[in-house]
């Protein structure tokens, strides 16, 4: 067969310009109705992770405390080396935290007591803040002052509470937008 033999011309398929927009206007739709939804479900499980992440850390401090039957400290630093000071109560904790053996019992951390811990700045899209101060210590016996740590979602409309009793026990909750004592970001 000649490479220049006829052939019969192929048959393509195409969409008209009404079926694309109906296509497109599908989408869109779906998307409007599928992205909150996609965020909502992203800040729940960021704030779920990082509640069980500083609770985690309580656990270990505490569990540390008993088993070293030292004094264990977590206080919220930015360096991973030092606490850092607030002035006022309700402390701003989303620069992250350490926990240390406090061998002297002074509260503070010296260069030569060892640290267990150290927890991560909290995603921008979540603050926590603690109710009481920059720190918060575990005795030898694993008891502890009262408090509660807060995280809140930016937009608002999430919210986990980790609340921790004298005996050194804590606990999780959830909160909703009613939260009223998340600080406006």
């Amino acid at each position: 067969m000649d490479k220049w033999t006829w052939q019969p011309a192929r048959v393509f398929r195409a969409y008209t310009l009404i079926e694309l927009i109906i296509s497109l206007a599908l989408i869109a739709i779906l998307l409007s109705w599928a992205v909150p939804r996609f965020v909502d479900t992203f800040q729940k499980n960021l704030l779920t992770t990082q509640s069980y992440r500083l609770m985690n850390d309580l656990f270990h401090a505490r569990s540390e405390a008993i088993k070293r039957n030292l004094p264990v400290v977590i206080c919220r630093s930015r360096d991973a080396l030092s606490c850092e000071r607030s002035n006022k109560s309700d402390a701003d904790w989303s620069i992250g935290w350490i926990s240390f053996v406090n061998a002297d019992q002074d509260k503070l951390r010296d260069s030569d007591e060892t640290i267990l811990r150290i927890g991560a700045a909290v995603p921008a899209q979540i603050s926590l803040h603690f109710n009481q101060w920059w720190r918060f210590t575990f005795s030898p016996t694993g008891v502890s002052g009262s408090g509660s740590f807060t995280f809140c979602d930016k937009l608002g409309h999430h919210g986990r509470r980790i609340t921790l009793y004298r005996s050194g026990r804590a606990r999780i909750s959830s909160t909703g937008p009613e939260l009223t004592d998340c600080p406006a970001s």
